[in-house]
């Protein structure tokens, strides 16, 4: 007659341990959220957060190629970048259009 209240106590273990790793998992990616979203708000003038993106090709940079080719990394980095129109100088780091640089 022991053995069902044993085998229902290991029962709620097992749930209550499941719980708890669900828990832990919704904290962990709750947490990645907010310092993505951080992040985000942390970008100066004339840039935008991207993820995934080439660190040497992510953004254009004064004295880029005018043919438009140069070599990418694949290192996947997620930051802030230029704006799309805009143009990395490297003399203050700043976002610029093309005439600025």
């Amino acid at each position: 007659g022991d053995i069902f209240p044993e085998l229902c106590e290991e029962k709620l273990h097992r749930q209550a341990r499941r719980t708890m790793k669900a828990a832990l998992l919704c904290v962990v990616v709750l947490a990645v959220l907010q310092i993505t979203f951080a992040q985000e708000e942390d970008c100066g003038p004339g840039e935008i957060w991207k993820t995934g993106q080439s660190s040497s090709c992510g953004e254009n940079r004064c004295g880029d190629p005018e043919d438009g080719i140069k070599p990418c990394t694949l290192d996947y980095a997620s930051r802030c970048f230029c704006d799309d129109d805009l143009y990395r100088r490297d003399s203050d780091r700043m976002c610029v259009p093309k005439e600025e640089c």
